[in-house]
């Protein structure tokens, strides 16, 4: 597996690996704030911006004792930073129903957005979301072989954002794998979402799947 397919796997392991049933992460009732499930991707948002060939794949709580560093779940930081003031999230994932055929018998990608991932983070101020976008814009792969790999601010999306995008060429015959983490801060909430695409990438979709959750979190915060 190469580092792009590593980075754009991160989401998918990260979530299967967590123990435990759908609900409130440890402590989440320490503080007074809406529940990171409420707020994350809905399949609904998912079907608004991409259409409906898409499923619900996995959802679960994240208690501050899985939070390791840099991953998905801390929206690329330290751990030490995403577990600043931090009173728990949630981590949800969707696939495409068809996103693999066969084609004169060989198994084929569909192109387009393959899965999508979202994880929400509360807080119990804004220190810890500042932290986590300040590292997510520091963080970086470097590239070669065959993977291209950026880092920018993002605009119009939270009180602040971060735009990882990556290309990598993949050997053999294998389709170009696109992919992008979308990373915000919005008051006392991080939020990191993880797209992982073949053969076409729309970063435009991505941005505007990304507002839809930004609204949802400036409705309730």
């Amino acid at each position: 597996m190469n580092r792009l397919c590593a980075v754009a796997a991160v989401g998918v392991l990260a979530a299967s690996s967590l123990p435990g049933v759908v609900g409130a992460a440890s402590g989440e009732r320490a503080a007074s704030y809406i529940s990171p499930r409420n707020l994350d991707v809905q399949l609904s948002d998912v079907r608004r911006v991409y259409g409906s060939d898409y499923r619900f794949l996995l959802g679960r709580s994240i208690p501050n004792r899985q939070i390791a560093s840099p991953s998905i779940l801390t929206g690329l930081s330290t751990a030490a930073d995403a577990l600043r003031g931090r009173i728990g999230g949630y981590i949800v994932e969707y696939v495409r129903k068809n996103g693999t055929i066969l084609v004169k018998g060989k198994l084929s990608v569909v192109p387009g957005l393959g899965s999508v991932s979202g994880v929400v983070n509360a807080y119990r101020d804004r220190t810890g979301p500042t932290l986590v976008l300040r590292d997510a814009l520091r963080y970086h792969i470097a590239n070669g072989a065959g993977l291209s790999y950026h880092v920018a601010p993002l605009k119009g999306v939270g009180d602040a954002a971060a735009l990882h995008s990556f290309t990598s060429v993949q050997p053999h015959g294998i389709p170009t794998a696109y992919g992008a983490i979308i990373i915000f801060r919005r008051g006392r909430y991080t939020v990191s979402l993880n797209f992982s695409s073949f053969k076409t990438m729309s970063m435009s979709r991505a941005v505007r799947l990304a507002k839809i959750i930004d609204n949802r979190i400036r409705r309730v915060r």
